[in-house]
């Protein structure tokens, strides 16, 4: 029964693994939609795979051998497949901005810059007129 198990996740890790291989000409489509979602699933199989072979190992030593690389390829693919863009840190607010800009006359020099390169009939459109 336990070798039936091991079996089913050591499939089920494999399919895995057969759906998120990058292709030469998409390699970016192996990644997971849903990330989030994904990052559960590849430990709870390992979890899976750990606890089955634990029993087991003491009767066989392949099954070890077997569980290591299937723990691997798990690993492998959940660095790979979840991978995911980092977060950027919270963004000034408008009255931040403009405080910034008077108390420094380097971030004003640059503002100034920046709307500049925008054109200057502009301001009043982009709700910069109080500035």
């Amino acid at each position: 029964m336990l070798y039936d198990i091991v079996n089913y996740l050591v499939e089920a890790a494999d399919t895995l693994g057969r759906a998120y291989k990058p292709t030469k000409k998409h390699p970016g489509l192996a990644v997971a939609r849903c990330p989030q979602h994904m990052k559960l699933v590849f430990p709870s199989l390992s979890a899976a795979l750990d606890a089955v072979c634990t029993d087991l190992s003491t009767q066989d030593p392949e099954v070890a051998k077997d569980h290591a690389s299937i723990r691997r390829l798990l690993t492998e693919l959940e660095d790979r497949v979840c991978a995911t863009v980092p977060s950027q840190g919270a963004s000034l607010s408008a009255e931040e901005v403009a405080a910034e800009i008077r108390t420094s006359p380097e971030v004003a020099r640059a503002a100034s810059a920046a709307l500049a390169g925008l054109g200057g009939s502009r301001p009043a459109a982009l709700g910069t007129s109080s500035l």
